[in-house]
């Protein structure tokens, strides 16, 4: 069923079969993914931004829901509970935001997360609470109050948060954590009710320790793709800190490197010579020598830009650097390449 007023389906939305969407202003931008089973009703406005994915069974509804790029909601997650199709029923999320299943967002009163919020599974976010046999004419007290989070927090396994909460940027709240009150940023918090354990602060890496990272990223991705049944051998790349050779049955073989900077001349005439390559560095996409990378597939890190189309395989790079926290901006849904005895197992 589409109903509604201004309904607008952006180019290359995926919609699943039993989906409700209905409406009064409902849009999706590009590349938006949309999986079976998901009932969505909105009053006003209905918005997701490039590359969202919202999975099997979600239940949304609220009279605003709004939400930037790459969007995750998870199984079974849930916007509403109780009150939410009343004027102070609003969602805004920011980009990057990935909530864990059976997740909650109860949004009688506005609930605002920024960007690069992200949770585990059975979090419940709830702006109001009463009940029956606890009158306010008895003295007691029915409460209702925004939420508000702000970027880059860590919500763990079945956490709590209750109205009127605010969370500063960069916290870390524990997993069965009960937020009653305000907490700090770059702190992580835990406990019933919580407060503030310890302040965070990110170590401050040499660039040989930076690149040492990635390189323990992707050895794990090679040997991942090994287990995948891919082709995978070493190969040289002048001033390349890594590099493979790979090549599977949907894809032609390609290399892959991993070169730091990629500003001197040898580096450049070594791309030059290779046709197809992706190749993951530090350096800046605007400081790159232009025409030196034609037909490449370039990974800013620094940027966290691609310049290029990802195939497959670059699909796959790209999804393991996410799970391993090196994000990139691109314009589609995560994605990888299915193990071999799984893919074997489909074809029967």
């Amino acid at each position: 069923m589409v109903a509604g007023e201004t309904v607008t389906l952006g180019k290359g939305a995926k919609i699943g079969t039993g989906c409700d969407l209905r409406a009064g202003e409902l849009m999706l931008s590009p590349g938006c993914e949309i999986s079976r089973g998901v009932s969505i009703l909105v009053a006003e406005r209905f918005e997701l931004g490039p590359a969202s994915r919202v999975s099997e069974g979600c239940h949304i509804v609220c009279r605003d829901f709004k939400a930037g790029r790459f969007l995750y909601l998870g199984q079974q997650c849930a916007v509403g509970y109780g009150g939410t199709n009343e004027s102070s029923a609003t969602v805004a999320l920011g980009d990057d935001v990935a909530l864990g299943p059976h997740t909650i967002l109860n949004a009688n009163h506005p609930v605002e997360l920024g960007d690069r919020v992200g949770s585990g599974s059975h979090v419940s976010l709830w702006t109001h609470g009463f009940h029956f046999g606890h009158s306010i004419l008895d003295g007691y007290r029915a409460t209702f109050a925004p939420i508000r989070i702000e970027p880059n927090v860590w919500l763990g396994y079945h956490a709590t948060v209750l109205p009127g909460v605010s969370i500063g940027m960069n916290t870390i709240v524990a997993a069965g954590a009960v937020v009653t009150a305000d907490m700090p940023g770059d702190y992580l918090v835990g406990g019933v009710p919580a407060r503030a354990i310890k302040p965070l602060a990110p170590q401050s890496l040499s660039s040989d320790e930076r690149e040492a990272m990635v390189v323990s990223v992707l050895d794990l991705w090679a040997n991942e793709l090994t287990y995948k049944g891919i082709r995978v051998r070493d190969t040289t790349y002048h001033g390349a800190a890594w590099a493979r050779s790979i090549g599977g049955c949907f894809f032609e073989e390609q290399v892959v490197a991993f070169v730091p900077e990629i500003n001197q001349a040898r580096s450049v005439r070594s791309m030059s010579s290779n046709k197809s390559a992706i190749v993951l560095t530090f350096s800046s996409i605007s400081n790159i020598q232009p025409g030196c990378l034609e037909d490449k597939i370039l990974m800013s890190i620094s940027d966290k830009k691609i310049d290029g189309d990802l195939g497959r395989l670059g699909h796959d790079l790209r999804d393991k650097l996410r799970r391993h926290t090196i994000v990139f901006n691109y314009d589609s849904v995560y994605s990888s390449i299915e193990p071999e005895a799984f893919r074997k197992l489909r074809d029967l």
